[in-house]
């Protein structure tokens, strides 16, 4: 749950310098935004993932520890922006499951992904856009694993700062290919910007094979691999930047910024 509220809080700050109304650039201003041309929007992402986790869950059964499902829950934040018909897109998910209970041991598998994708759009209106998307990208599987019951004396034996848990890391590197759609609409009560809604179906491929893990400062060797590969479908929610534009006729601007030093002049 903290995830999740540091994600909503990030994506909250966002929001509120991107749909803001700017000060300066009124009726009487030379420059307008065209809410009909937005080149940027932010967004909180909803959805799922296919993973192939099949070599941790045999480890974790050898342990005597329960498995996870290959299906994953996932949210996250992005960025997307545009010129003309390129359009690049920034986002980080995590993907979360449901803590597995065995006898008394506690086991709990999270990971995050980092893309950063570039693309074509197919379509191009003001109002809708599909794209292609591929790019690069970054990211790590944890596991932790504790008891959920011991006795008194195994308590004292375990180091306070680790609170009885082992904590796993695996960093990985990815590709990432899909495409994406996305509809655009005017803010409501006349707010600056513009709703958008969009749908993400894409793979991810992780064509590193390790069996190396991290825990704080030691190498763990001979883990199973963290396969990160699978398919994925994701919803896209959020805001966009207003466009600012000279208005016709007028001889100054381009932007908002050198809209609001003109007329301070």
């Amino acid at each position: 749950m903290k995830k999740l509220f540091v994600i909503l809080g990030i994506f909250t700050l966002s929001l509120s310098t991107v749909a803001s109304p700017r000060k300066g650039c009124g009726k009487t201003a030379s420059c307008e935004m065209d809410t009909a041309a937005p080149q940027s929007f932010h967004y909180l992402l909803f959805g799922g993932a296919l993973i192939n986790n099949d070599a941790i869950n045999d480890r974790l059964g050898e342990n005597g520890l329960g498995d996870f499902s290959p299906y994953a829950g996932a949210i996250g934040f992005g960025s997307t922006r545009w010129s003309g018909r390129y359009i690049s897109v920034n986002e980080f998910e995590t993907l979360f499951w449901k803590k597995n209970r065995q006898d008394n041991q506690v086991g709990m598998l999270n990971t995050g992904r980092f893309s950063s994708l570039h693309g074509i759009r197919l379509v191009n209106t003001p109002r809708f856009s599909l794209y292609p998307l591929a790019g690069i990208g970054a990211g790590f599987t944890t596991i932790k694993v504790w008891s959920d019951e011991r006795s008194f004396n195994d308590a004292l034996a375990v180091r306070s700062e680790s609170d009885g848990a082992s904590n796993l890391f695996q960093p990985t590197f990815l590709f990432d290919v899909g495409i994406g759609a996305h509809f655009s609409k005017k803010m409501p009560h006349g707010k600056p910007g513009m709703a958008t809604i969009g749908l993400r179906a894409g793979y991810v491929f992780d064509p590193v094979k390790s069996n190396r893990w991290y825990q704080g400062r030691s190498v763990i060797l001979d883990g199973p691999d963290g396969n990160l590969s699978g398919p994925y479908l994701r919803i896209v929610l959020g805001g966009s930047k207003p466009h600012w534009s000279k208005k016709q006729g007028a001889s100054c601007c381009s932007n908002q910024k050198a809209c609001e030093n003109r007329q301070m002049k």
